[in-house]
């Protein structure tokens, strides 16, 4: 019967996730206006792309204003990239480069293009009204903190898939269902529930502080080509080893809880489980945690790398960032909150086995995969 929910999860993360990436069809507003600024250097391979691109969007939107300016060579157009971006609030470093609205793209990607063209359009709603208006409202206005873009980049929806994914690890939920089921020996439900809780809560705190660092890192230096090769490279390894693990588990390379730590977590388990204060045992819970989520990472990082790697190139901001991260993290975490309460409705649970760690590195191997092709694709 796992095996089957297994198949049927596969299946549905896969399809959703693919057709996540692919951003619905909607009317041209008419009537408005909008406007857009692009900066490009004489010789950049980029910015050759970047105007293949920019001549489709004139020819899908006759109302937008383009405004260009070479900057290696034309002083002029050099000193209007730095006053421009300057009035932004960025730094004029790498072309191309375009302003529209009140936003800033350095670089360019499909990413970028439909984050450029949702912005116009944005701007066209809001001018033309009528049908136009209606498309507005398909994004989230979080005010001082941002927006999120719920038609052209359903990045919600995405956070919400990848982190589904990412909650079916075998690492984690492996350790969670071994402390349970040493807990559960206490018979006491408030005990499992309070263990239960706190190792979720310091799992997450754990998880949440490593892709916020690493989106941070992203946010900085995510203007350079070979790092964001770099990242899908690595996750793409990722991908193979785990599709590898449902073939060949612990063959050669494997992503998984090496065997030391095994027993410093069955060990931990046990002093849990021993009569003593609930404060006391909390504090050795907390501390597991920590430590098993630490020595997990590299068996749970390529999800969250992919995501934090996808919103940066969507240049999501800090607030933006911050609240997607909650979402990501409840998502993450609801499959490990549904086993803590089944093992607390029914003081049973099971350990999860290796044919299930097989299945679920297969389903996330392939998720992966799916997903650093894609991100290769727009490099």
């Amino acid at each position: 019967m796992a095996d089957g929910i297994c198949r049927r999860a596969a299946v549905f993360l896969l399809l959703a996730i693919v057709l996540s990436f692919v951003s619905p069809a909607a009317a041209v507003p008419e009537g408005g206006e909008a406007e857009l600024w692009y900066f490009w250097g004489e010789g950049c391979r980029k910015c050759a792309s970047a105007r293949a691109w920019l001549e489709d969007l004139k020819g899908k939107y006759p109302a937008l204003t383009v405004h260009e300016a070479e900057v290696w060579k034309d002083p002029q157009g050099q000193r209007q990239y730095v006053e421009k971006l300057k009035a932004m609030g960025a730094e004029a470093s790498v072309v191309p480069a375009f302003v529209a609205g009140q936003r800033v793209w350095l670089g360019f990607n499909s990413a970028y293009a439909a984050e450029i063209e949702e912005e116009i359009r944005l701007a066209l709603a809001a001018e033309g009204g009528g049908e136009g208006a209606a498309l507005a409202r398909n994004i989230l206005d979080l005010g001082p903190l941002g927006s999120i873009y719920l038609a052209g980049q359903p990045l919600l929806l995405l956070t919400a898939l990848i982190a589904f994914a990412d909650g079916f690890n075998p690492c984690s939920l492996w350790v969670l269902t071994v402390l349970l089921a040493m807990i559960l020996s206490s018979g006491s439900r408030s005990r499992v529930m309070a263990v239960g809780i706190t190792f979720l809560l310091v799992t997450g705190l754990v998880y949440g502080l490593f892709i916020s660092g690493f989106f941070g890192i992203l946010s900085i230096v995510n203007h350079l080509y070979w790092l964001r090769v770099a990242i899908v490279a690595l996750a793409l390894v990722f991908a193979v080893i785990n599709i590898k693990d449902f073939f060949f588990f612990k063959k050669g390379v494997s992503l998984t809880i090496p065997e030391a730590m095994k027993k410093n977590i069955y060990r931990g388990g046990r002093e849990i489980r021993k009569e003593r204060s609930l404060p006391a045992m909390l504090m050795l819970t907390a501390t597991l945690a920590a430590g098993t989520a630490l020595v997990e990472l590299p068996c749970t990082a390529g999800l969250p790398m992919l995501w934090a790697s996808l919103l940066s190139n969507a240049a999501v901001s800090g607030g933006a960032f911050f609240l997607l991260l909650l979402v990501y993290l409840a998502v993450f975490l609801s499959i490990a909150i549904a086993i803590l309460i089944a093992a607390v409705a029914t003081m049973r649970t099971r350990r999860l086995q290796e044919v299930h760690g097989r299945t679920l590195k297969l389903i996330g191997g392939i998720i992966m995969a799916i997903m650093g092709v894609g991100m290769a694709l727009n490099l």
